[in-house]
């Protein structure tokens, strides 16, 4: 009985341990520094990186996976890495000087309005 529990611990915290060090930066993540009267996220998906708010979506680079490692590249070309987990995700500038996290949301924040990015159109 013993000997099962603590196979069952191990592999439920090898598991955790391999899903949250191998996570991917698809998703969305809240960025709290843009102010817009609203909510603001960047959205990762299909290799390329917006903001969104209820306002606009604005493309602002692409990413992409090297050497095990994720980079963003943003539209001037500067590089940044990217550390995902599960909750997360870390920007950190290649040189170390910008290191910052941000939440990932599980749920599309709620608008105010009926139009717009990330909007659907309200039905009569």
């Amino acid at each position: 009985m013993i000997v099962t529990c603590c196979s069952f611990v191990a592999v439920v915290l090898g598991a955790l341990l391999f899903v949250t060090t191998h996570a991917t930066p698809e998703g969305m993540f809240d960025e709290p520094r843009v102010a817009v009267g609203g909510y603001c996220y960047y959205e990762f998906r299909d290799g390329k990186v917006s903001l969104v708010s209820e306002y606009f979506l604005k493309p602002v680079g692409t990413y992409y996976k090297r050497n095990d490692e994720w980079r963003w590249v943003g539209l001037s070309g500067n590089e940044l890495r990217l550390h995902a987990t599960l909750t997360q995700i870390r920007v950190v500038a290649l040189d170390g000087t910008d290191d910052r996290a941000l939440k990932r949301l599980l749920l599309r924040p709620r608008t105010t309005s009926t139009s717009g990015p990330g909007k659907k159109e309200s039905s009569p």
